[in-house]
């Protein structure tokens, strides 16, 4: 198994469906400076390469019963967990794929070249607007 080293510059391949923002700490007398971050820059989503995914598995349980409005309903349930990842490029040389996490978990453990974000920063409402840190 070949380790990959993580220095130098290398590209990285947004393969998540949507663009990621990248920020950086800043000191708070810079103007662009926000809640102690500022925005360095954006991976744009790749076009050219499926979304990676997890593939899903569900066993059917016995359904919930539950009442709303005094009507009352049964929804199914099952147990779901998760498997292989489809559409998961080949390593390739000096280069990191960011996905989700989720992806991530389901990713043979020698994938040393996947990235999910770490230290999400977060607007007043706690949406998340990118990230300040990248993991492994």
């Amino acid at each position: 198994m070949s380790q990959q080293s993580h220095t130098g510059v290398k590209k990285i391949i947004n393969l998540t469906p949507h663009d990621l923002t990248l920020y950086e700490k800043c000191n708070t007398d810079d103007p662009n400076c926000v809640n102690g971050y500022k925005q360095i820059g954006i991976i744009p989503k790749e076009k050219n390469m499926p979304t990676p995914r997890c593939t899903e598995v569900m066993e059917p349980l016995a359904p919930i019963k539950i009442e709303i409005d005094k009507n009352r309903y049964s929804i199914p349930l099952v147990k779901k967990s998760f498997g292989k990842i489809e559409n998961l490029p080949e390593k390739k040389e000096n280069t990191y794929y960011y996905v989700s996490a989720l992806t991530k978990g389901c990713a043979p453990p020698d994938r040393n070249d996947l990235l999910i974000g770490a230290d999400s920063i977060r607007d007043q409402k706690g949406n998340i607007l990118g990230i300040s840190k990248f993991g492994l």
